[in-house]
């Protein structure tokens, strides 16, 4: 496998009920295709909800009052 810089936002499980149902050559692959293709999105999630938090913490120290 090509070693590359990662950055980890979280653990990608599949589980089953049966034993036995994976095949780890195909299904390896399946779950990495899975994992790189949420993970853009996910670190797009990510970033805006630190930036929410700043200004939400930012309106607390102006002494305004956060939406309920």
């Amino acid at each position: 496998m090509e070693e590359r810089d990662s950055e980890v936002l979280g653990f990608l499980t599949v589980d089953s009920e049966s034993r036995g149902v994976f095949i780890e050559k195909w299904d390896t692959q399946i779950v990495f295709a899975v994992a790189d293709a949420i993970f853009t999105p996910l670190k797009q999630v990510i970033k805006i909800q630190a930036i929410v938090n700043s200004m939400q913490n930012q309106d607390k120290k102006n002494g305004i009052p956060s939406p309920t």
